[in-house]
């Protein structure tokens, strides 16, 4: 085995209870979710006890599953979030083909119209 062993942190702990309670919210069983995922359900099994670590990108998958942002996931409240398949598209392709300068004036430019 390479590189340092996975220590669970109380952060895992709490983010893999939260991914069980929306999911569960969503009516979807572990497998549900796998095949969404294209994971084992055995491996969300592992994310939601905390058994191995989550990458930002899987989380941001996670999030975009439940219709939700990766912040809204995090923050643990139970109010139902709704991310549209048009937001989610953005969202993708923000991550996809910007840079992080190119989505910070993306962001200024929807203040911009939102304020107006």
């Amino acid at each position: 085995m390479s590189g340092k062993p996975y220590r669970t942190t109380l952060f895992d702990i709490k983010l893999g209870e939260l991914i069980a309670m929306h999911r569960r919210m969503l009516g979807m069983s572990q497998k549900d979710l796998a095949e969404k995922l294209g994971v084992s359900f055995q491996q969300i099994q592992k994310y939601e006890t905390a058994k191995n670590n989550l990458s930002a990108s899987r989380l941001f998958e996670i999030a975009t599953v439940f219709e939700m942002s990766v912040g809204q996931l995090v923050d643990g409240t139970e109010q139902k979030y709704i991310l549209d398949s048009t937001g989610t598209a953005i969202l993708k392709i923000m991550y996809k083909k910007m840079n992080f300068q190119q989505r910070l004036a993306l962001l200024q430019v929807a203040r911009t119209m939102i304020s107006v």
